[in-house]
């Protein structure tokens, strides 16, 4: 029970102001706590209990992580949940404030979409998925690796990226007036116009390849260990040139067969690993066939010369 003195000293701290029924506490030294429910304060005002508040609670900042708030009311009338775990079944306005991107994220939907926002204007970022395990998806702008799904972006202006991911299978009216480069093969399901310069690695076309010229690199400077054909004529005479369908298009066409010029010439055949098809480097022959046809040649001018004798 408080005695006399300690009643006195607590009157003294106390001031009313009549005019504006305020009540104001102070202590007689300056850096002294006030407790409300407990004997040790630990602050100017330490409050163990709860408070029941009617007005308007203001400050110039609010501290904690949340996670026991309740009830929030907004000025539209409608409730939102405020904690450091977003919640199991959301609504728009919810804040969730993320202890491991040191960010606070609000709940927006509308009628085609609804994710949790980074509520920093400075920085926005978009939350994907979310779990009540704290752990997020997050867009560019914060301290994660950033990750960003949507069904349609729509831009007037530029999309830049250090490097798009995806095979393109549903990219439609692609258009550049500067260089598309890719780092991995690329697949193109219909007509593809090259007005200009094209350079790839390896390029594979199921269909047809028409242009006005196809040239092939063949300066010295790229080449050596160069050396003439020798017995052209025998390698040739054991080629065999085919006629035969395409099984995927049906079409006719001529040619050779892999597997079968590999045993004469297998410096021109490629490929046949696993499902990889095998192919002819076609100008290669071309160099046999010339040099056939001077050995050709030159048995022609012996027997000719044998006949003029």
């Amino acid at each position: 029970m408080a005695n006399t003195r300690e009643l006195s000293q607590l009157a003294s701290l106390i001031n009313v102001i009549d005019e504006n029924k305020s009540i104001g506490i102070a202590t007689a030294y300056p850096n002294a706590n006030v407790g409300i429910g407990t004997l040790s304060p630990t602050s100017k005002v330490s409050v163990v209990g709860d408070v029941s508040v009617s007005g308007i609670i203001t400050a110039t900042s609010f501290s904690g992580d949340g996670s026991n708030l309740t009830g929030l009311s907004v000025d539209t009338g409608s409730t939102v949940s405020i904690g450091a775990t977003p919640p199991e079944s959301p609504s728009s306005g919810d804040l969730w404030y993320s202890t491991i991107y040191g960010r606070t994220f609000v709940y927006y939907e509308d009628d085609d979409s609804s994710q949790w926002v980074d509520s920093a204007p400075f920085r926005v970022g978009v939350v994907t998925t979310a779990d009540r395990a704290n752990t997020a998806t997050v867009a560019e702008g914060l301290t994660e690796s950033p990750s960003i799904s949507v069904e349609n972006v729509n831009a007037t202006g530029v999309i830049t990226a250090s490097s798009f991911v995806g095979d393109g299978s549903e990219l439609t009216g692609i258009a550049s007036t500067d260089n598309i480069v890719t780092s991995t093969p690329a697949e193109f399901n219909n007509t593809v116009n090259i007005n200009d310069h094209l350079e790839v690695n390896n390029i594979n076309v199921t269909g047809i390849v028409t242009a006005f010229d196809f040239d092939t690199l063949s300066d010295i400077n790229f080449k050596t260990n160069i050396e003439t054909v020798d017995d052209a004529l025998y390698k040739v005479k054991n080629l065999r040139g085919v006629k035969f369908d395409w099984i995927q298009s049906g079409r006719p066409a001529y040619g050779v067969i892999a597997q079968e010029l590999e045993k004469i010439l297998p410096e021109l055949v490629h490929g046949g690993y696993g499902i990889d098809p095998k192919t002819v480097n076609f100008n290669g022959i071309i160099g046999v066939l010339i040099e056939a046809v001077k050995e050709l040649s030159e048995r022609v001018e012996k027997l000719e010369k044998n006949e003029n004798l």
